[in-house]
């Protein structure tokens, strides 16, 4: 990635301003920041000037971090150890939560992309290398770098952070449910479930094609 130590930076200072802050802090650095968001491992979220790591695995390109777009029915811990741990979204909030370009994976794409990443150590390689409970890290390998942010009931509460990472995709099970991928600290595998709807999970995002 060019201009790294920018990008970092600006990733972290820009969620501290204003919306019309962060536009006209960005219009400032004229090429510099030109430079940084047509880097093909960078995705620019136009709507609240937030930056995101990608990564390509395969034939696909996801987000490498989480999304954090603030709308109704998505929910952000304030015990979150970072940035990258994003908020969490129902499942209507995050169909209607993704940037311009992107989509909220299908259940098929998830299968693509844990196909695309070879051995059988698929967990650990899609796993972040830090934050896992009792040493669960992963190797991140992959370069998808998933994040134990847990996940939100709608009784109010947050649980699980740490502990293991859940991401919709955009494929329906019943009316009320809808299918995930679920990786935690103790175990080795990728699981598919699908839970209600209303619960709040993390969402990743799969670049249109």
């Amino acid at each position: 990635m060019v201009l790294e130590s920018q990008f970092t930076y600006l990733r972290e200072y820009l969620p501290t301003l204003s919306i019309d802050e962060r536009i006209a802090y960005c219009e400032s650095l004229g090429n510099i920041f030109e430079e940084i968001v047509s880097d093909p491992n960078v995705l620019f979220d136009e709507r609240d000037c937030s930056l995101y790591r990608t990564v390509t695995i395969g034939n696909q390109t996801w987000m490498a971090e989480n999304l954090r777009y603030d709308i109704e029915g998505s929910y952000l811990n304030p015990k979150n150890p970072s940035l990258e741990y994003g908020r969490l979204y129902n499942w209507d909030a995050a169909m209607k939560a993704v940037p311009k370009g992107w989509h909220l994976p299908s259940d098929k794409e998830w299968t693509i992309l844990q196909d695309s990443i070879s051995g059988s150590e698929i967990e650990p390689a899609m796993k972040s290398i830090t934050d896992w409970n009792n040493n669960g890290n992963g190797t991140n390998t992959s370069g998808f770098n998933a994040f134990p942010a847990g996940n939100y009931y709608n009784s109010g509460s947050f649980y699980y952070l740490g502990a293991d990472a859940n991401f919709w995709s955009s494929t329906e099970y019943s009316g009320a449910v809808a299918w995930i991928r679920y990786l935690d600290y103790g175990n080795t595998g990728v699981y598919r479930f699908n839970f209600n709807k209303s619960n709040g999970y993390s969402c990743r995002c799969v670049k249109n094609i």
